[in-house]
């Protein structure tokens, strides 16, 4: 089994979690979403809410998710390559 497969599909669910995360500081009261924001700018350094910030915290969160997938199915594979 190739290590890229499922790292790519880990940098999918990054980007799908992401947006999920965007999405429900929306949701939440105002007092609830600053401090979930606040936690997006420690995980995300460079998030912001500007079009520049969402980009580069999108690229960030695919960058994690294909490291955990590519960890996580080297992990699964017996450590084989």
């Amino acid at each position: 089994m190739s290590l890229k497969t499922p790292a790519a599909r880990g940098g999918l669910v990054g980007i799908i979690l992401f947006v999920a995360c965007i999405i429900w500081g929306y949701l939440l009261p105002s007092a609830a979403a600053s401090l979930h924001f606040n936690l997006l700018q420690i995980v995300w350094p460079f998030f912001s809410l500007s079009l520049s910030g969402l980009i580069i915290s999108l690229v960030q969160s695919y960058i994690y998710g294909w490291l955990f997938g590519w960890v996580v199915s080297w992990i699964i594979t017996g450590r084989r390559s």
